[in-house]
């Protein structure tokens, strides 16, 4: 029953895109909000070897969550305030349950299972959209780029381009090592990186790359990653890839040339400009920030457009008190995975470089782009990562205590 809800509150995440959106949208929100519930319940039952890892990020969120009524003490505008603060209350939920409900191998392979299948489901919807257009989703509220982006059920490409490159370095372990699953996992990757490239999102094509390069990386050094595997999953990723750039040169090359406009600080909506403007608004209010969602009633740039930089994003809604509570908490978990690569673990060891690799991407993704704060989506993905690193985390302890105390007494 808990892997059952375990994988019906990730699927959830599906649809999910905020508290504003559609009714379909808020009925899977209140879905999600019902199994997160439950599983917090059914932990709250069961005594558990305490680690303070889970605590520490539980406690920087709590702090976060706080410290964001000082923006709102001090906005003018605070119309979108509870959209936001609300969307990253639920996050840390999300990472709460699920931190407290992954307790045994079987059930966190159940969460990574869970994100494989919602992110295949994502790009067979992207690529159902590439071949035949809309599917009627636009009834459903969402915006449509059949025949030029895809987008799944997100409601913009960038953000399903920041979805899957995020999920891709997560799966991609499970790839370059020997186990029953292989195919399966393989299968999804292949299904990922399609679904990646056809988001057209050149964010999400430089974060998916440098999260899997990363992942190679740590693979090898750790010896995690036997050649043949590593020679599949190279090739199955690059077939996958290539074809699609084969197919469509002239559509890559110029998604990647457009690129150059976005440093010209003489065209307003540049993403260089709009990152100039934020850093205007964090000069104005350096401690307490803007208020959380009050960046769109701030700007005053002639299209009304937000930065495309989260870091710049978060720092001007919550002063920079709040964005170094906002790094403090990923960098925690990432150098808490760089300790368990090493795990006797096999499983919890693959998650902690996939999790290197996924906390990578999404950081590269937050240079340039502002999904990962403003999407309910993708900062729930965003919390739902840092809960697999802490339950691989607490894994590999106990496997590693298990197995040394063993040795002893042998």
């Amino acid at each position: 029953m808990v892997r059952a809800a375990i994988f019906l509150t990730i699927l959830s995440f599906g649809f999910n895109q905020g508290w504003y959106h559609n009714g379909l949208q808020t009925d899977v929100i209140r879905l999600s909000d019902f199994f997160c519930g439950y599983l917090l319940l059914e932990s709250l039952g069961r005594s558990r070897p305490g680690r303070p890892v889970g605590r520490w990020i539980a406690v920087l969120g709590t702090l976060f969550l706080l410290w964001g009524f000082a923006g709102y003490l001090g906005s003018v505008y605070n119309s979108k305030f509870w959209r936001q603060w609300l969307d990253v209350l639920r996050s840390l939920l999300t990472f709460t349950a699920l931190a407290r409900s992954f307790d045994t191998e079987r059930r966190l392979m159940t969460g990574v299972w869970a994100l494989a299948t919602l992110a295949g489901l994502e790009a067979v919807i992207g690529l159902l959209q590439w071949k035949f257009g809309a599917l009627g989703l636009g009834s459903f509220g969402f915006e449509t780029y059949g025949g030029g982006r895809v987008s799944g059920t997100f409601v913009h490409p960038n953000m399903m381009g920041t979805f899957m490159a995020g999920v891709l370095p997560l799966l991609s372990p499970f790839v370059l090592d020997k186990n029953r699953h292989f195919g399966g996992f393989a299968i999804s990757v292949m299904l990922v990186v399609a679904g990646l490239v056809l988001t057209f999102s050149r964010t999400g094509w430089a974060a998916g790359f440098a999260g899997v390069c990363v992942v190679m990386f740590f693979a090898v050094l750790s010896r995690r990653a036997a050649p043949a595997a590593l020679m599949m999953a190279v090739l199955a990723m690059g077939a996958s890839a290539g074809f699609l750039v084969l197919k469509y040169p002239d559509m890559i090359l110029a998604r990647i040339e457009t690129a150059a406009s976005e440093v010209d600080t003489d065209h307003p909506a540049s993403r260089l400009s709009l990152a100039l403007e934020a850093i205007e608004m964090i000069e104005e209010r350096p401690i307490t920030g803007i208020g959380m969602g009050n960046y769109e009633d701030e700007v005053w740039n002639q299209f009304n457009l937000r930065t495309h930089t989260t870091y710049l994003y978060v720092a001007a809604e919550t002063g920079l008190i709040g964005f170094l509570l906002y790094i403090m908490i990923p960098l925690g978990i990432f150098f808490c995975a760089l300790r368990d690569r090493w795990s006797r673990n096999d499983n919890a060891a693959r998650l902690a470089i996939g999790v290197l690799g996924a906390l990578t991407a999404i950081g590269i993704a937050s240079l340039t782009d502002l999904s990962p704060w403003a999407d309910a989506t993708i900062l729930q993905f965003f919390w739902t990562l840092l809960a697999l690193g802490v339950a691989s985390h607490r894994l590999a302890l106990e496997h590693d205590e298990t197995t040394h105390e063993s040795m002893a007494a042998a």
